[in-house]
């Protein structure tokens, strides 16, 4: 059993723990992604004084809100593997991690995606927060990350123009097509604010383009075409 593997033979000066955890499409979502993924990170920093060793982070689906037959783990800052016990407790297992406690190597996380309830509607919500254990100290709480669902404005939906973006979420690049000529792209983060903008040149149908430097988060893509203008919401991870 994994959770008998914590044997650290030295008085207890493990880590603790500034986390969060994060709905990466934001804190609402429109009545259509009943149903759908959803996607979430939980970061850990150890800001002890002493590395890390073992590292478990617990999290207890709803399973009113979630399908807890469609997690999938996504991505993660170091190995781990992935358990669920009693029908809906999820343990992401980092064992032998030896994180440091340096501020420069000190990071880690886990990012997964679920599907909510189709029978989910406006005005409801979704909600998850997780437990980080590190070691023998007791575990840390993390903030309760609330998603509702709520009709959202044009900024964060497609419009009449067919505009697909992937992969999405999206780590490096992301190909970008209309079924009308590219004019240009502009990609504004959460705040509204501009953050990159690509012209495009002929009568392309697609075009690819660099994120590897955009932060982790949600940003709103706009394609101008010759028919029109689309939207799209991009997850960078």
């Amino acid at each position: 059993e994994l959770d008998n593997v914590f044997g650290l033979a030295q008085t207890v000066v493990n880590s603790y723990d500034p986390n969060d955890k994060t709905c990466l499409e934001g804190e609402s979502i429109s009545p259509e992604m009943a149903g759908e993924f959803v996607h979430y990170k939980i970061r850990f920093e150890n800001t002890g004084s002493a590395e890390a060793v073992n590292i478990v982070v617990k999290d207890v689906i709803n399973t009113e809100m979630f399908d807890i037959n469609s997690l999938v783990p996504i991505d993660a800052s170091h190995d781990f593997v992935t358990r669920i016990k009693n029908g809906n407790e999820v343990e992401f297992i980092f064992e032998n991690i030896m994180l440091p406690f340096d501020d420069a190597n000190n990071d880690g996380y886990i990012t997964f995606k679920i599907k909510i309830l189709e029978t989910l509607v406006v005005g409801d919500s979704v909600e998850n927060n997780a437990e980080i254990y590190f070691d023998y100290n007791a575990p840390i709480i993390t903030n309760t990350a609330i998603t509702n669902i709520e009709t959202l404005s044009i900024s964060e939906v497609s419009t009449k123009v067919f505009v697909n973006i992937y992969p999405n979420p999206a780590k490096d690049f992301v190909k970008i097509q209309s079924d009308s000529a590219i004019k240009n792209i502009q990609i504004y983060n959460a705040n509204g604010q501009l953050v990159a903008k690509y012209n495009v040149i002929g009568r392309n149908l697609e075009k690819q383009i660099d994120v590897q430097k955009l932060a982790e988060g949600v940003y709103f893509v706009q394609i101008e075409t010759e028919n029109g203008m689309g939207k799209e919401k991009l997850i960078k991870k």
